[in-house]
């Protein structure tokens, strides 16, 4: 189908190349030029596919600011002109630091664009913040399986005491999980939470009964590629794009992993974050509930279902005293 797709692009005027450079050619960007000048670049996790758009949960970022933009354009056209080479790219300066932008009327954004040569440099800023967090840490990571820091320390997330974390991917690994795929916590636990995103019910009650269970190999409930720090402190900054955080894929694919610090942007993430966390952590309780032949229901007042958010170095009440900030 992609090839059918190059080929009705081709045929229809325009100029294109194909190319992998190391392994894949993994960005997601599209730049929009007005008389020639770069001023709006699209960027993300989504790849531009029927799955990508409708099925898999994602995010675009679109950034109206002709400064990034013709950033951006400098990179394709090194990345076009060296026909997607692999180690042409990683010897230009495009790859070797990533780039600050600091304009008037934007947040503080700073981008780097894979591959890079060995030992990649574009990580240590996440690996940084989430080692620095001070109160929260959120995720949606598709794949935690791959090597590199980061997403080590995004698997061991949910055990550190200090912060609250909320992490959602398709494949955590399975030592870092309990019951279906889904770290379960007790009321006096102090942490947070990983949440697998296919440890799903046979099927759903209504009103949910009509969604789409998402199957085969390939296929992705979470293909998002973000990480929250601190979204409500002193200095929130969220991590996007396409990259898949781990040190091969920055070493090999043709991607970029942009860094915003801005109170806005981080909040709308974590909002994302803790809508996919909450629901799939409602499908895995869903699948037990249905196995143990009990129904799934909310405690009523009378049953005191606030009380956990009150008790002493508990989970909740650390959830409680982030949100209500």
């Amino acid at each position: 189908m992609a090839g059918k797709a190059y080929a009705a692009i081709v045929a229809g005027g325009a100029t294109g190349k194909r190319g992998k450079f190391g392994r894949f050619q993994h960005n997601k960007v599209l730049i929009k030029k007005v008389s020639g000048k770069p001023v709006k670049v699209l960027t993300g996790s989504t790849n531009f596919s029927v799955t990508g758009i409708y099925v898999n949960a994602n995010h675009i970022v679109v950034v109206n600011d002709p400064v990034i933009a013709a950033q951006y354009s400098k990179v394709f056209d090194v990345a076009f002109d060296g026909d997607l080479d692999h180690k042409s790219f990683q010897d230009d300066d495009v790859a070797k630091a990533a780039v600050t932008f600091t304009e008037a009327g934007m947040p503080k954004v700073a981008v780097s664009y894979a591959p890079h040569k060995h030992p990649t440099f574009s990580l240590t800023p996440l690996l940084e913040a989430v080692k620095a967090a001070r109160s929260s840490v959120s995720f949606a990571v598709m794949d935690l399986d791959g090597k590199g820091e980061v997403l080590s320390a995004l698997k061991m997330l949910h055990e550190k005491k200090e912060i609250f974390s909320y992490g959602i991917s398709d494949s955590p690994a399975p030592d870092f999980v309990t019951i279906d795929g889904t770290t379960i916590y007790t009321p006096t636990t102090k942490g947070g939470e990983l949440v697998f995103s296919k440890a799903n019910p046979a099927s759903y009650p209504p009103p949910f009964s009509t969604e789409l269970q998402v199957t085969g190999g390939a296929a992705h409930v979470v293909h998002h590629k973000f990480v929250i720090v601190d979204f409500n402190g002193d200095d929130p900054c969220v991590f996007c794009g396409s990259s898949n955080l781990a040190e091969g894929g920055e070493e090999a694919n043709g991607d970029n992993l942009i860094a915003i610090y801005d109170r806005g942007i981080a909040t709308a993430f974590a909002i994302e974050g803790i809508r996919l966390v909450d629901h799939y952590a409602f499908a895995a309780a869903l699948k037990s509930a249905g196995q143990k032949h009990q129904p799934l229901r909310l405690k009523t007042d009378t049953e005191k279902w606030w009380a956990p958010y009150y008790q002493a170095d508990s989970i909740k009440e650390t959830e409680r005293k982030l949100f209500a900030r």
